[in-house]
Order: C-alpha cells, then sequence, then structure tokens
C-alpha cells in the first residue's frame, strides 16, 4: 500500500506539471507574455527584467518584417523529479512546429535577391535546427521548422506551482548562476 501511494503521488505530481506545462505553452503560443511568464523560474528576473523580456517577446512577435506562428506542442518526455540544493526539479523535452516568414528589406526584390535570401535563412535555420527539420514552402514563402527543446522544470514542493525555462545553449552562461549544476548534466 505504501508503495502504491508513492507511485500515485508521483503520477499526480508528473501530471500536474505535464498538465501546467501545457497552460504555459499554450499562453505563449496565444503571445500572451504577461500571463506565460508568470510560468517562468523567476529567478531569470534578477538578471534580466520581467517587464523587458515581455517588450522583447511582443517586438519579435510583431516584427512587421517577419511572421512566426508556434503550432502543435507535444511533450516527448518528462524526466524524473529529483529535489536539487532545496527545490525540485525535472526536465521536459518537448517539440513544436515552428512557421516563420521572413519579409524582404526592398519591397522591389528580385527573383534572384529572393532566392539568396531564402537560401541563406535555409542554411542559417538548418545549422540552428537541424537540415532535417527544416522545409521551406514556397507557395506560401513560411519555413516550416520542427522544433525540440528541453525545458527545466522546477517546484518548492515537487508536486505543484511548476515554474519552466527553456534550456538553450546560447543562454547556459546565464541560466548557469541560478540553476543547479546537475540539471545540465542531463541534457
Amino acid at each position: 500500500m505504501f508503495l502504491s501511494s508513492i507511485v500515485l503521488q508521483g503520477q499526480t505530481a508528473k501530471e500536474n506539471l505535464r498538465n501546467t506545462f501545457d497552460t504555459y505553452i499554450n499562453l505563449t503560443m496565444a503571445q500572451e507574455f504577461d500571463k506565460s511568464f508568470d510560468y517562468i523560474i523567476q529567478d531569470l528576473f534578477e538578471i534580466i527584467p520581467r517587464a523587458q523580456m515581455v517588450a522583447l517577446m511582443k517586438q519579435i512577435y510583431n516584427n512587421p518584417k517577419m511572421k512566426i506562428h508556434l503550432e502543435n506542442p507535444k511533450i516527448l518526455s518528462l524526466g524524473a523529479i529529483e529535489k536539487l540544493k532545496g527545490k525540485w526539479y525535472a526536465i521536459l523535452t518537448y517539440s513544436n512546429i515552428m512557421r516563420i516568414k521572413v519579409n524582404p528589406e526592398d519591397t522591389d526584390e528580385s527573383a534572384e535577391d529572393k532566392a539568396v535570401r531564402m537560401g541563406l535563412l535555409k542554411v542559417s535555420f538548418n545549422k540552428k535546427f537541424g537540415t532535417k527539420n527544416v522545409k521551406y514552402n514556397e507557395e506560401t514563402g513560411f519555413f516550416e521548422i520542427n522544433v525540440v527543446k528541453s525545458v527545466c522544470c522546477a517546484s518548492e514542493d515537487g508536486k505543484s506551482d511548476w515554474k519552466f525555462l527553456t534550456l538553450d545553449k546560447a543562454q547556459q552562461k546565464l541560466t548557469k548562476s541560478f540553476l543547479p549544476a546537475e540539471i545540465f548534466e542531463k541534457l
């Protein structure tokens, strides 16, 4: 009975984590950044003010030269929930489709210039996301990118009030300043 209780508690904590992540990612996809940032590990905002992060996200998604749509998020895996340095952590991996369309600087862009621009963008996206994850739709002008990301999940009690932070290699120096080193060993 005791073992069953432990297993049920673990499932409940993981189910709560998954449900909270779904709420967070759906708010992000809906571009409701003020609300979605309630689900970010708050230590980040001691380094970069929350208002500045919200403004940056709004600027990125409202840029008339670029359209970004996030679609179809799926949780691929969820690691064990472990206590590290007084908090509970887990690593979640998810994927989503990111559709990006970059409009030309010059409205009178020639076909040749467009081909060069699209080629450069594709090389850049291939390098960042992997060749097999990037497709270009000539008809719509959108790049369709399959994105896979690892996320650090944190909770004070290991059961509820989960907070998240995407673990991006480019930001590791920043995130290592407030996340336990063991998190990065699991990647």
